[in-house]
């Protein structure tokens, strides 16, 4: 059916000088980010990521190049399947023009072997005759991706150009893909074409980008890196710090009388300035595990190990106390005492995150000392 579908005359697209729109082509939509959760452990031997490629559907090795494809400093990346991909099965675009300027064409073939010559040769085909027709521009790039990579015959074809050129023009003469009508005028194209934009990327370089992914510890069930030490915090507070900061100089004034409200007034009191100290240094530990991670796992993975925490610390928050002092002290060690057990953050939290959260909870006002 495929064949088929695309072996129709691109004649009958309305090309006019134009390209197409989005629309035009059947647009499989990314898939939604969530939260990454811990794995449970295993019996038995683990497959590596590169294993796990092997046993993919076809709909499957897309979606993994389509999310590695947008770890790339692309303009936009979409994704095009079904009979009217029209040779494009993802497509990384420079520019606002799409199709019309500068973009790469990533063709997923998920084969139980590694792709030979004559794998090659109908997509190699499908490229030039819709760019001769003039329904795209050539792609800056083409790239073969195959979970098995390429057979030595055409990854030594991909690497000496003019030889893939001269091969596929003589599957051309030979009349091995294509109709006669098609075959003269991608011969005449395939001419004035540079082959070297044909490419291959194998599955280990397709995995150490994939890492930059949001969703490559969901997708392979890896560790989480910890976070590198955080830095201490400045000695003039940052605008991000404002709201924390007021509510525990209310602490302080409700506990020990004093009426600062900065960290140079603050100085004169030994002990709230300490504390001040540690509170801060708990935040910027919050806030360097949240940056660290921020594009590692999920879109809301950090959100919902605050939620959890928030949960956790919410009856206690909640119930009476003397002071907004003591408050914050019982939610502090309450925090310390949380055990999640879904969120794959936790695996790599530490005392000191617990701490620091709540006072982001405290930044954003779902947390309140003085009541």
């Amino acid at each position: 059916m495929k064949q088929q579908a695309e072996a129709s005359d691109p004649k009958e697209h309305s090309l006019s000088g134009s390209y197409p729109a989005e629309a035009d082509l059947a647009l499989v939509p990314p898939e939604p980010l969530g939260v990454a959760l811990v794995v449970p452990a295993q019996q038995g031997p683990r497959f590596s990521p590169e294993a796990q490629l092997f046993i993919y559907t076809s709909a499957m090795w897309e979606e993994f190049i389509h999310e590695w494809a947008r770890t790339l400093p692309y303009r936009k990346v979409r994704r095009f399947g079904g009979a009217n991909d029209h040779g494009v099965d993802i497509a990384g675009f420079e520019s606002a023009a799409g199709f019309g300027g500068e973009w790469d064409c990533f063709q997923c073939k998920h084969y139980a072997n590694a792709l030979m010559p004559t794998d090659a040769w109908p997509e190699i085909y499908k490229i030039l005759r819709y760019a001769e027709a003039g329904y795209y521009s050539l792609p800056r790039t083409y790239y073969f991706m195959a979970p098995r990579g390429l057979g030595p015959s055409l990854e030594q074809m991909i690497l000496r150009p003019g030889e893939l050129k001269d091969a596929f023009l003589n599957v051309l003469g030979e009349g091995k893909v294509g109709t006669p009508n098609e075959r003269a005028k991608v011969a005449a194209y395939a001419q004035m074409v540079d082959f070297s934009i044909f490419q291959s990327a194998t599955p280990i370089e397709l995995l150490q980008q994939h890492q930059k992914s949001p969703q490559h510890i969901v997708r392979f069930a890896v560790p989480l890196p910890f976070a590198p030490p955080p830095e201490l915090p400045p000695s003039a507070p940052a605008a991000d710090e404002t709201n924390y900061l007021e509510q525990l100089f209310d602490v302080y004034t409700e506990k020990f009388g004093t009426s600062a409200r900065t960290i140079e007034a603050l100085v004169e009191h030994a002990k709230a300035h300490a504390h001040l100290r540690s509170q801060r240094e708990y935040f910027y530990c919050a806030e360097t595990f949240r940056i660290f991670y921020r594009d590692k796992v999920p879109s809301r993975t950090f959100e919902n190990l605050q939620d959890q925490l928030h949960e956790g610390v919410k009856e206690i928050h909640d119930d009476d106390h003397s002071t907004g002092y003591d408050r914050l002290q019982k939610v502090l060690s309450a925090s310390q005492q949380i055990n999640l057990t879904t969120n794959a953050l936790i695996t790599v939290w530490q005392a000191r995150d617990k701490k620091g959260i709540c006072h982001q909870l405290a930044n954003e006002d779902r947390l309140r000392w003085c009541q």
